[in-house]
C-alpha cells in the first residue's frame, strides 16, 4: 500500500495482529512491518485521523477493530522511518496527539487506540474542521467506513490548505459501497483524495501501484 509515496508490506504482521487488540497494537509496535521503497518530497506533517463515531462503525465492530489496527501499523511505520507525524480520533469529543518525531508519539497513539470505542455522539465529519489549523501540504490519512456528504464539505476546505488526503475505509461486514457513496466518491476524487477500501490486514500489502482497489470497485 502507498501513503504519500512510502509503500508498506505488512504480510508478517498480519496473522497476529489478527489474534486480538491488545496484542496486535504490540505487534504493531515491534512487528516487521517493511519499507519496499520510499520516496522523498516535502512533507510537513502526516495527521492519522480516526474515525470513532458510533454513526460510522456502531454495529460493525469488525471493521472498527480493522480500522484501529490499520492505523497502528501505518503509525509503526512512520515513527520507524522518521516521519513526523500525529494523531486525531474524532467521535466523542477530540483526542489529539500533537506531531512529532519520537517513541512517545507512537506511544500515545497506541495507548489511546487499546481503548478506543466506537461510541462517539458526534458526526465524524464535524471534528475534521480541527485541520483547518494543520501545516499547509499536509498529509492526512483519514482512516473511517463510509463516504458521507460531511468529507465532501470537508473537502473544499481541504483543498483550500492544500492538503493530500488519502481515504481508508475499513469494510469487513459489508464491503460494497452503496451507489450514493459511490457518486460522492467520485466527487472526492475531483478534489486529489485518494479512496481506498481495506477488507482486511492484508489489504496494507495488496492495495498500491499494480493491485490498486478502489472505493467502489472492490
Amino acid at each position: 500500500m502507498t501513503i504519500s509515496g512510502v509503500s508498506i508490506d505488512c504480510a508478517n504482521t498480519c496473522d497476529s495482529v489478527r489474534t486480538g487488540r491488545s496484542h496486535g497494537l504490540a505487534t504493531a509496535r515491534t512487528g516487521t512491518l517493511r519499507s519496499k521503497e520510499f520516496e522523498h518530497y516535502a512533507l510537513n506533517e502526516l495527521l492519522f485521523i480516526l474515525d470513532t463515531s458510533y454513526e460510522s462503525f456502531g454495529g460493525y465492530p469488525s471493521s472498527f477493530e480493522l480500522a484501529l489496527s490499520a492505523v497502528a501499523l501505518l503509525a509503526e511505520y512512520a515513527h520507524r522511518t522518521h516521519i513526523v507525524f500525529g494523531y486525531y480520533a474524532f467521535g466523542t469529543g477530540m483526542h489529539h496527539v500533537p506531531a512529532k518525531q519520537g517513541d512517545l508519539t507512537l506511544l500515545r497513539m497506541l495507548e489511546h487506540l487499546a481503548v478506543a470505542e466506537a461510541d462517539g455522539q458526534a458526526p465524524f465529519a464535524e471534528g475534521l474542521w480541527h485541520l483547518m489549523s494543520a501545516p499547509r501540504q499536509s498529509t492526512a490519512v483519514v482512516v473511517t467506513r463510509g463516504v458521507t456528504d460531511g468529507l465532501v464539505r470537508f473537502a473544499v476546505l481541504a483543498a483550500d490548505r492544500q492538503l493530500r488526503v488519502q481515504l481508508l475505509l475499513a469494510r469487513v461486514e459489508q464491503s460494497s459501497l452503496t451507489p450514493e457513496e459511490d457518486a460522492l466518491a467520485d466527487r472526492l476524487r475531483l478534489f486529489g483524495w485518494q479512496i481506498r477500501t481495506l477488507h482486511s490486514l492484508d489489504s496494507l500489502d495488496t492495495l498500491g501501484a499494480g493491485g490498486s482497489v478502489y472505493a467502489g470497485h472492490a
